[in-house]
């Protein structure tokens, strides 16, 4: 009985970085079991009995030589390789390297050559899993990383696609962008929670007060990220975050006195308006 194939297999992963940001990648061996010649973070299966954190500890040794510090868990996900006839469960975590060890290649069979990638200049072709657990990262990095001793107002936002799949977007009005100190810009339906207020209730509010709209569902969660506005009176930055829409029935749009015009666009059109207040690899995450 082999894991991942006669039964759904149970595996780790590291996104290591060094401190230049820069993220370590494995090239997958002709000889490896799955996803030949693809890049990939290091990991392996969890064996009888071990811990995930020691799983990941012990497949670092054995592949690359190194041990790690490991800051943060992903969530698991399914990780499905349908050429193969694969599934795995893994969990990745995100994690430094301990010490100045560089890492080496230790058993090329798995994989047969390494190096170190700037985030928007990755090599091709990803494995499936290492797309999925950079797309987490990216949701969630600015929440553990960078700003997790700062202060946040929490922003709740819905974007709404329609049948000819084309998104929502509003244009704020000049007035409200004087009073917050920023450049008139495109931007997602949404809005700030108030205290005390659940996040949910948030989102009805807003779209009901910005754009009319009473009877809308609520899809998936896009990802969570940081404005590139903060708020001017405190400094505090803006996190915001991001579910799907969809408009129920045929409720006309009526916009409020935020903002002067609305558009449905492409999926290439919304990313260049949005980019004055979202950042570039969140936009393309959310855009995939």
């Amino acid at each position: 009985m082999k894991p991942g194939i006669d039964y759904i297999g149970t595996s780790v992963g590291a996104l290591i970085f060094n401190d230049e940001g820069k993220i370590l990648l494995c090239k997958r061996s002709q000889q490896a079991k799955n996803e030949r010649g693809c890049w990939e973070a290091p990991g392996g299966a969890v064996e009888y009995g071990e811990t995930l954190e020691h799983a990941i500890q012990r497949e670092m040794k054995e592949e690359l030589n190194i041990e790690l510090e490991i800051l943060k868990q992903l969530p698991a996900a399914d990780h499905i390789i349908p050429s193969d006839h694969q599934h795995w469960i893994p969990s990745s975590f995100i994690c430094k390297i301990k010490g100045n060890k560089k890492p080496r290649i230790m058993e090329p069979t798995k994989c047969d050559a390494i190096g170190w990638f700037s985030l928007d200049s990755l090599p091709a072709p990803l494995s499936i899993i290492t797309t999925i657990d950079l797309k987490k990262y990216h949701a969630m990095k600015d929440v553990v990383g960078v700003y997790e001793h700062e202060t946040f107002n929490v922003g709740m936002k819905m974007l709404f696609k329609n049948t000819k799949n084309k998104y929502l977007v509003v244009l704020k009005d000049t007035a409200e962008c004087a009073l917050d100190n920023v450049k008139v810009h495109w931007d997602i339906p949404g809005g700030r929670v108030n205290t005390g207020e659940a996040i949910m209730k948030t989102l009805e509010r807003e779209i009901a007060e910005e754009l009319g709209i009473h009877t809308c569902i609520k899809g998936k969660l896009l990802g969570i990220t940081v404005s590139n506005f903060a708020n001017k009176f405190t400094g505090n930055k803006l996190l915001l975050v991001v579910y799907e829409g969809t408009m129920k029935g045929k409720e006309e749009i009526i916009l409020n006195k935020e903002h002067t015009k609305y558009r449905w666009v492409s999926k290439k059109i919304a990313k260049n308006l949005l980019a004055d207040k979202y950042p570039e690899y969140f936009l393309k995450t959310i855009f995939t």
